[in-house]
């Protein structure tokens, strides 16, 4: 999880939260996808794969989930993992 968060977006992760897992289709197929929340978050350079086209952007929680109720975001496992990183922060006392 901390190599992919590297080299995928360039940050390193000075902790992990597991967020639990899901599968994502389960009548299609047997993967299963590990939710985290990464945090205290340090940036560095990022290597993806040839074939791996990403953009990263920074952007405050709030206005990432903004974009889930619009349906600007509709990859199911992103959504999932949003959410439990929500009742996280909620719990902690860091958002209402």
């Amino acid at each position: 999880v901390l190599r992919e968060l590297k080299e995928e977006t360039g940050l390193i992760a000075g902790e992990l939260t597991a967020l639990g897992t899901i599968h994502t289709s389960n009548c299609f197929t047997d993967e299963t996808a590990y939710l985290f929340l990464a945090e205290d978050l340090i940036t560095g350079p990022a290597s993806p794969d040839p074939t791996e086209k990403l953009a990263v952007r920074q952007m405050s929680f709030s206005d990432v989930m903004a974009m889930v109720e619009r349906g600007d975001i509709q990859d199911a496992m992103t959504i999932v993992a949003l959410y439990r990183t929500r009742d996280v922060l909620r719990g902690r006392g860091l958002i209402t």
